[in-house]
């Protein structure tokens, strides 16, 4: 396991890899890309994505929380059993293929 606490990754090609179980606090990943990249048992908090590629990623049991995605790119990704509490999408085009187990409640506190 892997943990990062207040670092800066910057074009980082994570492409294709499989990242299992880091963990990340009050990270930036600036023009990183995670295309067809697997992330498995991963939990970032309180991290900024600015102008990242998460085409074709696969997220599975992670957890992104109170994280800022700016300028990214989702397209064709799996979300599977994550928890995005406080996650915030700033221009940021997505298209997932599917969101199984996927729990975001509403910004105004609301369940679906």
């Amino acid at each position: 396991m892997e943990r990062l606490l207040q670092e800066t990754l910057q074009s980082r090609d994570f492409s294709g890899e499989d990242l299992l179980k880091i963990q990340a606090e009050h990270c930036r990943f600036v023009s990183c890309i995670f295309e067809d990249a697997l992330l498995e048992h991963c939990r970032f908090s309180e991290c900024v994505f600015r102008f990242c590629e998460f085409s074709g990623t696969m997220l599975r049991q992670c957890e992104l929380l109170s994280c800022t995605f700016e300028h990214c790119r989702f397209f064709a990704s799996d979300l599977v059993d994550c928890k995005m509490l406080g996650s915030v999408f700033r221009d940021s085009p997505a298209y997932f293929r599917r969101q199984l187990g996927l729990y975001s409640p509403a910004a105004d506190g609301s369940q679906p």
